[in-house]
């Protein structure tokens, strides 16, 4: 299974996050001045657009070039098949990631400023495992999202 570029970033070192509020967009963004590292960011309208966007913006810089065009041999990642942030961003259920190279991922489900908010996780060490932790709260939480054919 290919690694998705989520993971790219993370295991060549570079911190980032990625946040979809409810009031819509998704906000991407990765680097760390203090790892010199460029901070750069930027507003989307999908998971794939996230992807696209991270893609370009890591070959930018110098920084972040050279491991990242070694990592995926200059193309671009594989799409990932209906990701779950999708999925919750198109049922404008709010959350974010933010991950840190050391094997750290922190995901929270909804709004932190209302009532039906996830504590943040903890202990998450992958892009796969923060999906999987995704899911198993909307299922819980919003099992009608998935009572149609094709849901993720």
């Amino acid at each position: 299974m290919a690694r998705s570029i989520i993971q790219m970033i993370h295991d060549i070192e570079v911190n980032g996050g990625i946040a979809w509020p409810q009031q819509g967009g998704i906000l991407i963004h990765f680097g760390c001045p203090l790892d010199g590292i460029r901070f750069d960011e930027a507003f989307v309208g999908s998971f794939r657009e996230a992807e696209e966007w991270l893609h370009d913006a890591l070959l930018k810089y110098p920084e972040t070039s050279s491991a990242y065009a070694k990592l995926t041999k200059g193309r671009r990642p594989p799409k990932e098949k209906s990701p779950i942030i999708q999925l919750l961003f198109e049922h404008r259920i709010p959350g974010s990631v933010f991950w840190i190279y050391d094997s750290a991922f922190t995901a929270i489900y909804g709004d932190p400023n209302s009532t039906g908010w996830t504590a943040p996780s903890a202990g998450l060490s992958s892009w796969a495992e923060t999906e999987q932790w995704f899911e198993r709260e909307a299922r819980e939480r919003h099992p009608a999202m998935f009572d149609f054919k094709g849901a993720a």
